[in-house]
């Protein structure tokens, strides 16, 4: 009889242990049905690497493997794209990498098309000049 008293607290705890992950699947994908589902942003996104790439680089000068003046240099090109990227912000701006193309737009429909583009994507007509 003791035995039994002793196993059974034992099996139900193993049993609780193994299938605790499985009930916190079912309260995390209710969670993220009540949370707003937010576009990915990549100027957002950007700023977040640019503004922890400034921190490395304080970090590694403090810890002595940059010079002042790599650490100047390198400080000073970030803070321009941190503050380009937060001007682009504010003004709500569309992302715009460097060097990128802008858009085709077809002769026949004038609907913008993605640069790299060979064919228009509404009318179907082709974007290229002839030759």
């Amino acid at each position: 009889m003791t035995w039994f008293a002793l196993t059974l607290p034992l099996i139900a705890l193993a049993l609780g242990f193994t299938l605790w992950p499985y009930a916190g699947v079912r309260r995390r994908a209710d969670a993220s049905r009540l949370e707003p589902d937010l576009a990915y942003d990549p100027l957002l996104e950007r700023k977040e690497v640019v503004l922890r790439n400034i921190l490395d680089l304080e970090f590694e000068h403090r810890m002595g493997k940059l010079s002042d003046a790599d650490y100047a240099a390198a400080r000073g090109d970030l803070e321009e794209e941190a503050a380009a990227i937060l001007d682009q912000l504010a003004a709500g701006a569309a992302p715009t990498p460097a060097g990128a193309k802008p858009p085709a737009v077809c002769g026949a429909c004038s609907a913008a098309n993605p640069a790299g583009n060979r064919f228009c994507g509404a009318c179907g007509a082709s974007l290229e000049k002839p030759r």
